[in-house]
């Protein structure tokens, strides 16, 4: 069976692997990877061994049929929120005498930098340096790659 798209094969390998974990949750997981989780694996028209359980060529039909009626996803995309800033973005300050480094709130850094508790002395504050980002120009490209080399892993 030739798929018209690579986007066809994620969402069989989707319906697939749900209809897995559904075949661990009728056995209440119970047998692991076993003879019983593979006999209702077989049954519902998985193959191939039990970790790997995969779609067979009527079920993958039957997947893509059923995936047609029910239509697209009824909700948007999920957006993570983006990760917490690092202490890598933040400013820091350095001893100048003993090396000993903090990294620096904005709230605090706009009083000055810091007194080493050791030697006494004002710490030096660290210039900030924050790696190139990549233009949109190069994440595009970078997709359309990635893009490319799907199509061309599947065809």
């Amino acid at each position: 069976m030739r798929l018209c798209s690579w986007f066809c094969c994620l969402i069989l390998l989707e319906y697939s692997i749900l209809l897995h974990e559904l075949c661990h949750a009728v056995d209440d997981c119970h047998s692991g990877h076993g003879e019983d989780f593979k006999g209702i694996c077989q049954a519902v028209g998985l193959e191939g061994p039990a970790r790997m359980a995969h779609a067979s060529e009527a079920l993958q039909v039957r997947l893509m049929t059923i995936g047609q009626k029910l239509g697209p996803y009824p909700h948007q995309a999920i957006v993570f929120p983006p990760p917490r800033a690092s202490n890598l973005s933040r400013n820091k300050a350095k001893c100048p005498q003993c090396g000993y480094e903090v990294t620096l709130l904005k709230r605090w850094a706009s009083y000055g930098a810091p007194i080493c508790p050791k030697d006494n002395l004002r710490m030096e504050e660290l210039a900030l340096s924050i790696p190139a980002a990549d233009t949109d120009e190069e994440a595009k490209e970078k997709e359309r790659q990635a893009e490319r080399e799907i199509r061309r892993a599947i065809s």
